[in-house]
């Protein structure tokens, strides 16, 4: 407020007008961090996220339960958390990510659930050797196989990996790098299939392991006891036909 706004550094937003407050946010170019929630009753234009995206400090951008009005994201957004949830439109048209992304050396961190994407968007992020934190969840009208190069080490810095409740289908890879830096990773709620790979062990960073409510079948691969003592947590129920 007045001249406190050279030094505002956070905003959270929440649904309170009728129209979006995209010329409050524009002045604040010292703002780090923000937040919309819940905007039911406006649309986010790709005019408003592009001077969203243009502010120059931003570096954590949050879009929560928000009425998407725009297909693709500007190729200017440098940040480096971005989460983009809760489409509250109906026949939303499909969403693209920007290509430039692949080169993005600030963007550690990307989060997209609920929204009307195809996973092959996020393929700018396959050659990106900064992202530590990629969620995919909950995809409207998606269906596809689980794509290798996640685990084949070009995302040398991917610590933790999230693809869920998205309609995944088919067998898993079977090529896992032995450089890879995955600590987490959740594949749960999909329609995989097959067996596990025994090699999905040989990531020698992994911790925690989320593989329930899929349809693996067959028993479960070896893994030695060296492995077995870094594994801390394993999920794999509801897949009916695994044997111990």
């Amino acid at each position: 407020q007045g001249g406190d706004r050279d030094f505002v550094e956070q905003m959270a937003l929440h649904d309170s007008a009728s129209i979006f407050p995209i010329s409050v946010v524009k002045q604040l170019d010292t703002l780090q961090q923000i937040s919309f929630k819940g905007f039911r009753r406006v649309s986010l234009t790709s005019k408003h996220l592009d001077e969203i995206c243009s502010l120059p400090l931003l570096t954590q951008l949050e879009l929560d339960t928000i009425l998407y009005n725009f297909t693709f994201i500007p190729a200017s957004c440098d940040i480096a958390d971005i989460s983009i949830c809760n489409d509250t439109g109906t026949g939303s048209k499909t969403i693209s990510l920007p290509d430039t992304w692949s080169l993005s050396t600030k963007i550690r961190y990307l989060q997209l659930r609920s929204i009307n994407i195809q996973f092959d968007a996020v393929l700018p992020f396959a050659n990106n050797a900064n992202i530590e934190r990629l969620e995919v969840s909950h995809m409207q009208n998606h269906k596809s196989t689980i794509p290798a190069w996640l685990f084949d080490g070009r995302m040398s810095k991917l610590r933790e990996l999230a693809v869920t409740h998205s309609h995944f289908y088919g067998p898993l890879p079977t090529a896992y790098s032995n450089s890879s830096q995955l600590i987490f990773v959740a594949l749960n709620s999909n329609l995989l299939e097959g067996p596990i790979p025994g090699n999905l062990f040989d990531m020698p960073c992994l911790r925690i392991l989320r593989l329930y409510s899929n349809n693996f079948s067959g028993s479960l691969p070896h893994i030695t006891k060296e492995r077995r003592k870094k594994i801390r947590c394993m999920s794999i129920a509801d897949n009916p036909l695994i044997k111990p």
